[in-house]
């Protein structure tokens, strides 16, 4: 809806906020909670709006005797809005990027593709990357998705490095979260053992 985005701006105001005291244009929307992550106001029952900016966060009173002449509109009487969040953890653009490469995976999983057979320790994974490495004789980093270090044993630089010492090796986590690269490739992204003393 085209104001549902609007009310995570909630989260900048006050219970008092709103900046005009006259009513023109403004519309009122009732609501069952207003999550206004304000401690001074935690809650509040409904949210004005003037030109799609939020005037007021407040009672359904207060904002009626602040804005008298408001149009109220009560499509959301029923909702409980909240500020909008992120959610770091969402996965749809990882998902994407993961589907365009080539698996390494700890068991059977379904790619575009086809069906990718698991590898299921560490022998067969290695087996695995030597061969996609051996592919192509380009200089472009591999990148391969789906090791899982519990399945398939723990993997190492040293062991990248066996498979190739001219070409950069990302072996990227089956969680999305971690890599593993030979030294051409930590050297490709200027990747240091004291990186980490920069970094908060």
């Amino acid at each position: 809806m085209k104001h549902s985005a609007l009310f995570s701006l909630a989260l900048l105001l006050s219970a008092c906020g709103a900046s005009h005291s006259d009513s023109e244009g403004v519309t009122i929307f009732p609501t069952q909670t207003v999550v206004t992550v304000d401690e001074t106001n935690p809650a509040a029952e409904a949210v004005a709006l003037r030109d799609d900016l939020i005037v007021g966060v407040d009672s359904l009173a207060k904002l009626k005797r602040k804005f008298p002449k408001a149009d109220i509109d009560p499509q959301y009487a029923n909702a409980v809005i909240i500020p909008g969040l992120i959610d770091p953890h969402v996965h749809m653009t990882l998902g994407a990027m993961m589907y365009g490469l080539d698996w390494v995976p700890p068991w059977d999983m379904q790619h575009p593709n086809g069906l990718i057979e698991g590898l299921g320790n560490k022998t067969e994974l290695l087996q695995s990357i030597k061969s996609f490495s051996l592919q192509e004789t380009s200089s472009a980093p591999l990148i391969l998705y789906g090791y899982h270090n519990l399945v398939q044993g723990d993997i190492t630089k040293t062991d990248l490095d066996a498979i190739s010492n001219t070409r950069p090796i990302i072996l990227w986590h089956y969680s999305g979260h971690d890599f593993y690269m030979n030294t051409k490739a930590l050297e490709l992204f200027e990747i240091t053992a004291d990186l980490h003393e920069g970094l908060p």
